[in-house]
Parts: structure tokens; sequence; C-alpha cells
């Protein structure tokens, strides 16, 4: 089981072979903003007394996806899980993420090479945590984690922000 590194997949055994948890404390920890048109990144920010989040503040309207992204430097191959969660928390700010202005929740895409993950509808100004499993479609010589806001009714305005943090996101082979 999972408490010992190894999960079943397909036809067998797959050992854990790395894992990636985030520390927002001291710096953005290889995370980084993905496609997104002046937008500031914090560490270490508080939030509901939850201290350790790292921060997005969009600068002005997003027209396309955009959203963070962290690569992890793992050769992949086709068959490798990767297992991973984490807290995203969306901040409301008035229509910030509501260029259409029907005060609906905010579509959040988690994908990672040749793989787009579920399009979940997330309640804005509430804590989420989110987990998923990923099975590698094809070999990906550099893993990589995005986070993006891509529906054209939640796509970030100026002023939009989000906090996440406890990231773990594991591999096995």
């Amino acid at each position: 089981g999972l408490g010992n590194g190894l999960i079943y997949h397909g036809g067998g055994v797959q050992n854990l072979v790395d894992t990636y948890t985030s520390d927002f404390t001291s710096g953005q920890d290889g995370w980084a903003a993905y496609s997104a048109t002046s937008s500031t990144i914090t560490t270490n920010q508080t939030i509901d007394g939850s201290s350790g989040w790292l921060k997005m503040v969009y600068g002005n309207a997003q027209t396309n996806e955009s959203g963070i992204t962290k690569s992890f430097g793992w050769a992949t191959s086709e068959g490798d899980t990767i297992t991973w969660e984490f807290k995203i928390h969306i901040v409301d700010g008035g229509g910030d993420w509501d260029p259409e202005g029907d005060s609906d929740s905010v579509a959040t895409k988690i994908t990672f090479p040749e793989t787009s993950g579920a399009v979940p509808n997330l309640a804005l100004d509430t804590t989420h945590s989110r987990s998923g499993t990923t099975i590698r479609e094809a070999a990906a010589a550099d893993q990589f984690m995005r986070i993006i806001f891509d529906v054209a009714d939640d796509l970030p305005q100026a002023g939009a922000t989000f906090y996440v943090k406890d990231f773990v996101v594991k591999w096995y082979s």
C-alpha cells in the first residue's frame, strides 16, 4: 500500500521513486507564474490563521489560460503514476474571477505533460483540499505540474488572488 512506498497499477506493483513536498516559508520553492501577464508571487503568507502559503496576485485581466507551474526534474516513463495533493484558496475580491458577472465558482485545472486533470469548480473564499492520481500516457523528459485557470468565464481579472500550500507529489514507477 501507500504507506510502504508501493502502489498497484496496471499489471504490477510500482515503487516510490521520489516525493516533493512544498515549503513556501523561505521562497517560491521552484513555483513560477505560467502564461500570466503582470502577476506577483509572494511567499510565507497567512490566510485564515494558517501560515506558509504561496500567494499569486494578477496585475491585469488575463485573456488566455494562466496560473502557476513547477518543474520537478523527473524523467517519467509511460505508465508511471503521479499522485498529488495540495490546498488552494481563491479570494473572491468582488468579481476578480468573474468577467461575465454571474457570480459563479471558479473552474481550476490541474495538468501534467500530455494529461489534463479534472476541472472542478471551486467556491470562492474557501480553502479546498485537492488530490488525484495521474497515469503517464507517454514519457516526459521533465515532469511538471500546473494549476491553471482557463475557462473564459473564470479568467482572472486585475487583482484576482489565490493561495496554495501543502503540496505532496509522489512519483511511482
